[in-house]
């Protein structure tokens, strides 16, 4: 559905961070790694996966291409998403 956003990083928290895209702020559940690649006030592109459950909708974002494709090799195995984010 998304496969990146790139936008200014507007807020970073422990484990997110908010980009504000074409006037939309996405909030981006992140790896630390990822985390601390950012910086506020500057532009970003993360690569997002995007995921949709019965309990919830969330964005995952990673600084490259190559983490994201390791978290999805570890959810395809069964490792549950937050395990697989850290």
């Amino acid at each position: 559905m998304y496969a990146h956003i790139k936008g200014n990083v507007e807020e970073i928290y422990a484990d997110r961070v908010v980009i504000e895209a074409a006037g939309v702020g996405y909030e981006l559940v992140c790896s630390k790694m990822t985390l601390k690649r950012l910086c506020e006030g500057k532009t970003a592109k993360l690569f997002v996966h995007f995921h949709l459950s019965q309990d919830s909708v969330a964005l995952y974002g990673f600084f490259d291409a190559e983490e994201r494709a390791m978290f999805r090799k570890l959810i395809s195995c069964g490792v549950d998403y937050n395990s697989a984010i850290k």
